[in-house]
């Protein structure tokens, strides 16, 4: 649906990478922990398409085929993760390939931001109750309950240099984001690694102790 889609074309400049849907059945792996929701982690380097797989491809075969169930994507930034929602929005809104067989506005989603639905750059929210939300890393989730949780890139390649940014990363990682998740949910986090500090690092059991902090 999205590699042959017209309106996509600027997004498939190569062919897809060998991992690609290595990277799609880790991250949709059942949990280690049946308690506990599944936990993946992934670090590959930039134009490998982990935001094109992980979040637009897998998060709109979700969308579409799984009505009701609440998606979460952060970036570093609200910024950033404006953008990636708008890239996600303008791509459903102009695939025709989807509109056939799922529906086009007015069926799978809102025909305008208006209304008791929300469709704009921070919640898209399908008509069939799916719902996908643009927060950032660092954002409050006060009452938010989510089935599939995307991180991408939470740090700038910068800000993990310092170390009392990687603390506040990792307390938010383990008693904001996480607890979102319940038994049966996903969490996946993607980055490219950018230092010998970057939070994906130490996650992987790599050098800093942050996790430990």
């Amino acid at each position: 649906y999205l590699k042959p889609a017209p309106n996509l074309r600027h997004y498939y400049h190569y062919a897809d990478p060998a991992h690609k849907y290595d990277m799609i059945r880790a991250s949709l792996s059942p949990p280690t922990e049946l308690h506990l929701p599944s936990r993946c982690a992934i670090h590959a380097p930039r134009g490998t398409a982990k935001t094109i797989t992980l979040f637009h491809g897998v998060f709109s075969m979700i969308a579409c085929t799984r009505p009701g169930t609440v998606m979460l994507m952060s970036q570093a930034n609200a910024t950033l993760t404006e953008e990636k929602m708008r890239d996600f929005r303008l791509a459903v809104e102009e695939n025709e390939l989807i509109h056939r067989d799922f529906g086009g506005p007015g069926e799978l989603f809102p025909k305008s931001s208006q209304g008791a639905r929300r469709w704009n750059d921070k919640t898209l929210h399908f008509l069939n109750a799916a719902q996908i939300i643009g927060v950032s890393t660092g954002s409050k989730h006060r009452g938010r309950r989510a089935l599939v949780g995307l991180i991408d890139d939470p740090d700038d390649g910068e800000n993990s240099l310092l170390a009392e940014w990687r603390k506040k990363f990792f307390r938010w990682l383990f008693h904001v984001y996480i607890p979102i998740f319940g038994p049966g949910g996903y969490i996946t986090w993607m980055q490219t690694t950018t230092n010998k500090f970057c939070p994906l690092v130490a996650a992987l059991g790599h050098g800093d102790d942050a996790m430990q902090n």
